[in-house]
């Protein structure tokens, strides 16, 4: 089951030592919102949405490793993009999850498109060797 909520003290540990689990350095914070799947009351897969100089990210989408490919990332997805709602949301996915993001209404753009920090980012990424987009969920009445 997908719980959605704003971090508080104990998810903000919970979330950080999953996070550290799978090797997510982007951390979390008490302002961030969550999308949370636990089974047998363990947590199995996070995705979180942050407010970022004012502009909605989609960040830190992370399923256990030994539950990929069945179900609980698109369950993730589908949770944010309902709070997501009729928000403008920019995300970096990884560039093989692409499509992924583009089930919800991602879509790839150009860096130049970007505000600042995330063109900045974007690029810090790629001089990592990190094979990465940058895509643009549109504020649209239809979803």
């Amino acid at each position: 089951m997908i719980i959605t909520q704003q971090v508080g003290a104990e998810v903000l540990v919970e979330v950080s030592q999953f996070y550290e689990r799978v090797g997510y350095t982007g951390g979390i914070q008490d302002s961030d919102v969550v999308c949370l799947e636990r089974q047998d009351h363990e947590l199995v897969g996070v995705v979180k949405l942050c407010k970022e100089e004012g502009v909605l990210v989609l960040r830190g989408l992370y399923v256990s490793e030994d539950l990929r490919g069945t179900g609980v990332g698109t369950r993730l997805l589908r949770a944010v993009s309902k709070t997501i709602a009729n928000q403008e949301c920019w995300c970096i996915p990884f560039t093989y999850l692409s499509d992924f993001y583009s089930t919800v209404g991602f879509a790839r753009c150009r860096e130049s498109e970007a505000p600042a920090f995330l063109e900045e980012r974007c690029r810090k990424y790629v001089s990592k060797g990190m094979d990465v987009v940058l895509m643009k969920r549109q504020e649209c009445a239809r979803r």
